[in-house]
């Protein structure tokens, strides 16, 4: 045995030692997926978390903006909500590009697509 195919034999023994069947299948599952398509889910994965970011600041600043009376004092996490919906649409922001780029990425023949 070369080296690298001794590393190989060791790394893959190690592997299944130290996790689970169940976890063992999924991980080898994920291994033949592309690096575009798991690229591509991440942005997707992005994209749903800065909208419910986003969701959540409009939300905040709703209740913020109704919780003071009519002209009685200053609302209060009105700055805090408007950095909540920036945080949200930045996060969305970068899903969407890189989902895009892995869009480009990828093969036009794939089917994930």
């Amino acid at each position: 045995m070369t080296v690298i195919e001794n590393s190989e034999h060791a790394t893959s023994q190690l592997f299944k030692i130290r996790t689970s069947p169940a976890r063992r299948a999924q991980l080898e599952k994920h291994h033949d997926v592309p690096a575009a398509t798991v690229n591509m889910r991440r942005g997707q994965r992005l994209v749903i978390a800065g909208f419910g970011i986003a969701i959540f600041g409009i939300v905040l600043y709703c209740m913020a903006t109704f919780s003071t009376g009519f002209g009685q004092q200053e609302p209060v996490f009105i700055k805090e909500s408007l950095g909540i919906i920036g945080a949200g649409t930045l996060v969305w922001l970068i899903g969407a590009v890189r989902y895009l780029n892995a869009a480009i990425d990828s093969n036009s023949s794939d089917e994930g697509l």
